[in-house]
């Protein structure tokens, strides 16, 4: 049971390792945890580029998912679209870079201490909502958290899962291995 344990924990390590290589949202710390205080570089040109050379004042739709998701998705958005908070103002960083300030996430969203968040999730706006920066294809941007405490991230070399579903990726055991 451990072995299994650990190696769906490295792989899911590596899986989001990259995921996080689109490069549209970065954090520092750079492996995130739902006890850190986070903050979110956003590049307006990566992903569909929606934002890209916009100049005004731009905002985070927000929210996180947690154990209590489910299928719903999305939970604990900060504000409704087109209502623009303060601490949802990102700070322009110079040309199509810009920073959310999150601090502690279960702060910041309101998530009680005892649900577990998983990710984060993101999409950009400018102040009316008429413009978008999302993730390649339009899609929403979902950061994930990494555990609190030892994790391990390969960085090189650069692996690559061709099966487009990492659900359906393939394990490779020797003869003699065991998964319990």
């Amino acid at each position: 049971m451990r072995l299994q344990k650990f190696i769906l924990s490295l792989l899911s390590i590596v899986l989001f390792a990259n995921v996080g290589r689109s490069q549209v949202i970065t954090t520092i710390p750079q492996f995130a945890t739902e006890n850190d205080s986070i903050v979110v570089i956003f590049d307006a040109t990566a992903g569909d580029g929606g934002l890209a050379g916009y100049t005004g004042d731009i905002y985070a739709h927000t929210g996180v998912l947690t154990d209590q998701s489910g299928s719903t998705g999305w939970r604990y958005v900060i504000a409704d679209w087109g209502v623009n908070l303060p601490k949802a103002k990102l700070t322009n960083l110079g040309p199509d870079r810009w920073q959310l300030t999150i601090g502690k996430v279960h702060e910041y969203y309101g998530v009680p201490q005892n649900e577990k968040i998983y990710q984060l999730a993101f999409v950009f706006r400018n102040s009316d909502g008429s413009r978008t920066g999302r993730d390649a294809n339009g899609a929403d941007i979902f950061l994930p958290l990494f555990e609190s405490g030892l994790s391990l991230v390969f960085i090189e070399p650069e692996i690559s899962i061709p099966f487009g579903d990492p659900a359906r990726t393939p394990l490779f055991i020797n003869n003699k291995d065991t998964l319990k």
